[in-house]
């Protein structure tokens, strides 16, 4: 009976089912006597035959899904022109594909200024215009979706000012700012600094001010918005690309 239903499953292109039922099948037979292990080898063979032309059936409109898909994101992709027109000046930008952050950096008056961002940092991408009544009606729906964060350094000698941001292109906001050790803090005690909308008004306007005199304004966040879609949608296809290679080297 179970070698049986194994065939069954396997002309019927039931692969999770069929694989259940194969250890069962494979115990009846080495459990049958004799005399009928002949005719039910040709069954446990038939249905392994069964088994794996379904198994590669399945691979196969997998990676053919695939295929479309990647086909399709290629034919649609329309790169911004703000990210076209490159970074800032004098920025320079260090990205990779395979890696969702991107760093970019200049110098200042003896100072390194690094603002890096990165698509895990991000809500979400999905509502942000890219030119086109839909997307702007989309970014409309939900202004969080238009908004990017981002972390900026200014590092001199041994210490660093780090600047937790967030802009949507038209304004620039300061989450928090924290004095760490130039390397990096490894410590989760040590005091980072007070609460940025807790700070004197003056101060606040003060620290803006500075950040903005190294460059980072509404221009940096327009286009580091426009940068991490870009980058969303290119890792994206990167990671069709990979599944597909993948699933055709089984």
């Amino acid at each position: 009976m179970a070698l049986r239903l194994l065939l069954s499953a396997c002309k019927h292109q039931q692969p999770l089912l069929t694989k259940q039922l194969l250890p069962a099948a494979c115990a009846v037979l080495q459990a049958a006597p004799s005399v009928i292990h002949a005719p039910a080898a040709g069954l446990l063979q038939q249905a392994t035959a069964s088994f794996r032309s379904s198994s590669l059936a399945l691979s196969s409109d997998l990676s053919s899904i695939l295929a479309k898909e990647i086909k399709h994101e290629k034919a649609v992709a329309e790169k911004s022109d703000v990210v076209a027109a490159g970074p800032p000046a004098p920025f320079v930008l260090h990205s990779k594909l395979g890696d969702t952050a991107v760093s970019l950096t200049r110098d200042f008056k003896g100072e390194k200024i690094s603002v890096d961002c990165s698509v895990n940092m991000q809500d979400s991408l999905g509502g942000l215009p890219l030119g086109g009544e839909e997307g702007e009606e989309e970014a409309e729906d939900d202004d969080e979706a238009a908004d990017v964060q981002f972390n900026v350094t200014v590092t001199k000698g041994d210490k660093a000012l780090v600047f937790e941001c967030i802009s949507d292109g038209t304004y620039l906001d300061i989450r928090h700012v924290s004095l760490e050790p130039a390397e990096g803090n490894d410590s989760d005690t040590v005091f980072t600094g007070p609460v940025f909308n807790e700070l004197d008004d003056e101060l606040q306007d003060a620290l803006r001010q500075y950040i903005a005199e190294r460059g980072i304004n509404e221009d940096m966040g327009e286009y580091l918005r426009h940068l991490m879609f870009d980058r969303e949608q290119e890792e994206y296809v990167h990671w069709l690309e990979g599944v597909k290679s993948f699933v055709g080297s089984s």
